[in-house]
């Protein structure tokens, strides 16, 4: 864009400088005022310049085919200024060359008005091509974006999930561990009562034995003390 707009630029000056020698040629012409003969003699050492700049552009940047068309600026311009150069030299300018001098200048005027539609329709694609990729980009930024948005949100809802997931192992996991130490408890009950059902049975069972020990030594000491008794009267 940058380069068209520019080489637009240059081929109005380009322009600009062969209408300002015309002019003054004409002034010069009419006044005999040499100071308006300074665009003319401008125009004669600039213009090859500012044709070989436009070369080196179309050169580096194309179209190629431009060139062809400055191939006839430049013959066009040279036209040009020999006519201009032949009024002041003092020659007489006849009709025939008159008419013909106007054609150069028209032809000048269309060679460079062509280059610069060309270059305003390279200008207008150019930034109708950067607008398609603007909004092309801002198409796959915004589904981007939106692919970024579900991924976040995926991923937020996953460590819900999991997080949800790890609360109720974790509270299975509670679960389980009261449920298990309630049978501990039970079972240590069980146990703590059975211990004691023993411990009381042993002792009944000890103090059964005990009398039935007793009451056996009693009998033998009784039956004993008869004997004893029954031997000293047979003594």
């Amino acid at each position: 864009v940058r380069v068209a707009q520019d080489r637009e630029t240059k081929l109005a000056g380009y322009l600009l400088l062969v209408t300002e020698a015309e002019t003054g040629q004409r002034g010069y012409l009419l006044t005999r005022n040499r100071a308006n003969l300074d665009p003319y003699h401008t125009a004669r050492s600039e213009l090859p310049q500012r044709m070989e700049g436009l070369r080196r552009d179309y050169r580096l940047y194309g179209p190629v085919e431009a060139l062809l068309a400055l191939d006839r600026l430049e013959a066009a311009t040279n036209l040009k200024l020999g006519d201009l150069a032949y009024s002041l030299e003092g020659g007489s300018v006849s009709h025939r060359l008159a008419g013909f001098d106007r054609r150069s200048m028209e032809e000048i005027r269309g060679i460079i008005r062509k280059l610069q539609v060309e270059e305003s329709e390279a200008v207008r694609s150019a930034i109708l091509a950067w607008r398609q990729e603007l909004r092309i980009g801002r198409t796959l930024i915004g589904i981007t974006t939106a692919l970024n948005v579900l991924l976040v949100l995926a991923a937020g809802l996953l460590m819900v999930r999991d997080q949800r997931r790890r609360t109720e192992h974790a509270r299975a996991l509670e679960l389980r561990a009261e449920q298990l130490d309630l049978v501990v408890q039970r079972r240590t009950a069980a146990l703590s009562s059975l211990s004691s059902e023993l411990q009381r049975v042993s002792e009944t069972e000890k103090r059964a034995l005990a009398r039935e020990l007793h009451d056996e030594l009693g009998s033998l000491l009784i039956a004993a003390k008869m004997d004893i008794s029954w031997l000293r009267r047979r003594l």
